[in-house]
Order: C-alpha cells, then structure tokens, then sequence
C-alpha cells in the first residue's frame, strides 16, 4: 500500500514474534514476544528508540504477557488465561500484579484487554466473557 511506511522491527535474536504493538503517551513502545523454541513463552518487551532495540520487560516470576493496552501513561498487561493482570501507572516504569482471582481455573484465554481514560481495565475473553476490574488504576 503505498501510503503506508514500513519499518522492519527489531532485527537479530532479541525478539522472534512481535505482536500487540502499542505506544505509550511518552512514546515507549511495548509488545508481546511469542517465543515458539520448546516451550511456548510470551515475553513482554519495550523498545524507547522506535522498535531499533528490545529489552525485556522485567514481570513477577511465571507472569506471561498476552494482550497490552494503554492510555496515557498507564499500561496494562493481560496473561494468556484469565488469571492475572500487570498494571502500571508510569509509563511501564514500574508494574504491579494484580490476580483475578473471581475466574481462576476457568482456563479462559483473554482476547483482548482495555483501560479506560479514568483507569477502569476491561478484558474480554472466550465463550463472551467479559472481566472488569472493580477499582480504578491510579
């Protein structure tokens, strides 16, 4: 299409399969690495020099990032189940994880994630679920 313009992303063996690409207000950009080697493994990486380099994003140990949202400088994280989300209000600074413990071990795989312009998370999932967090993000 010629009025898009094409970058390849992250050339080398720092990423394999970028997906989930979003952008924070300050310009960090954040996706999902879905490594297939063994075992399948999704990383969450962030880039603040335009997709040239990744660099993982440090998670609490056994968190696997799926889906990302952002609004301003909040960013929100979704694991692959209905399990957990990672939150942060500083532009992925920082992260702090907080369990959905209401559908534990339904297996549900997320689909998609959002965060509303006042901090409400919503995240859809399979067989039309739909998961709201009860208190705003700060």
């Amino acid at each position: 299409c010629p009025s898009l313009a094409v970058k390849e992303l992250g050339r080398g063996a720092s990423v394999a399969n970028l997906t989930d690409l979003t952008r924070t207000e300050s310009g960090r950009l954040f996706a999902v690495d879905r490594l297939n080697a063994d075992v399948r493994r999704y990383r969450l990486m962030q880039s603040d020099d335009e997709g040239v380099t990744w660099t993982e994003t440090p998670v609490p140990a056994g968190f696997e990032a799926q889906r990302i949202a952002t609004r301003g400088q909040r960013v929100v994280v979704a694991a692959p189940k209905v399990a957990a989300i990672l939150s942060s209000a500083d532009g992925g600074k920082t992260f702090t994880l907080d369990p959905v413990d209401a559908y534990a071990g339904k297996d549900l795989t997320v689909s998609s994630v959002h965060v509303s312009a006042d901090g409400v998370v919503t995240m859809g999932a399979e067989c039309n679920y739909l998961f709201h967090r009860r208190e705003r993000l700060p």
